[in-house]
């Protein structure tokens, strides 16, 4: 059996993460009754946050699980003092939006952490 390392299933989460929430900003945002630019803008907005950061983290391990943490870590702070939802929503929004890119980047921080130890061998 193939033996998973973290950053792989950092990056496989992050992926998943991207491809949710993308599909979900294009769908919501096309359904709404609004002009046609208006639309574009939130589906280019929505493209870049998401595929970027998922991008940000194949690109450098480092860099991407700085900033997915970071990411994690501000969403979390805005799905429970910015955005007034129920009980439910929030913690919807909290295993879906906000702990996949903090898990992420955790992950592949701590993968970063295990290259730098020193080996003794005997």
């Amino acid at each position: 059996m193939k033996r998973f390392t973290s950053g792989f299933v950092a990056k496989t989460l992050m992926v998943l993460w991207a491809g949710f929430w993308t599909f979900f900003v294009f769908a919501s945002s096309l359904s709404e009754p609004s002009a046609m630019g208006m639309k574009l803008m939130i589906c280019s907005i929505g493209t870049l946050f998401f595929v970027g950061t998922t991008v940000l983290v194949f690109a450098s391990n480092h860099i991407g699980g700085v900033m997915a943490g970071t990411e994690g870590i501000i969403l979390t702070a805005l799905n429970y003092t910015y955005l007034h939802n129920p009980a439910g929503t929030e913690l919807f929004l909290l295993f879906t939006l906000c702990l996949p890119p903090l898990v992420s980047g955790l992950l592949l921080i701590l993968e970063l952490g295990k290259g730098y130890r020193t080996r003794t061998t005997r």
